[in-house]
């Protein structure tokens, strides 16, 4: 029976270790006018590295000729946030950024938001 025991804490010691790291599905969060109204004006799309940290995050929004624009992720709600992680400006309604050092996992253990502050765009982040 101890040996039983053993094997099975080593199986999964080693199902741990390698599920952090493992690429995680990429999730995607609507970005919605801030106020709300019913038109999704784009999306974020996260997706972790697959190294156990860090993250990449693609915000494409649905506007002609949009950018550049100072986009970021933030602590709270859309109508009240704080600046956790700047992101690079989206250039012709796309941007791409890696936050290497990026804890995916805390954005969504508590409220936290894509915003784009000059188009007012602002999303949830959350699993579905």
């Amino acid at each position: 029976m101890q040996k039983f025991v053993y094997g099975l804490l080593a199986a999964l010691a080693f199902v741990a270790t390698q599920a952090s790291a493992m690429p995680i599905q990429a999730i995607k969060v609507p970005l919605w006018d801030n106020p709300p109204t019913n038109q999704i004006r784009g999306t974020a799309s996260i997706m972790g590295l697959g190294t156990g940290t860090g993250f990449t995050i693609q915000v494409s929004l649905k506007v002609a000729n949009a950018g550049p624009t100072a986009d970021l992720i933030g602590t709270g709600t859309c109508a009240k946030y704080k600046t956790l992680y700047t992101l690079k400006p989206a250039i012709n309604g796309l941007s791409n950024t890696t936050v290497a050092k990026g804890n995916i996992i805390a954005l969504f253990k508590s409220p936290h938001v894509v915003v784009v502050p000059q188009m007012r765009y602002c999303g949830a982040i959350k699993m579905k």
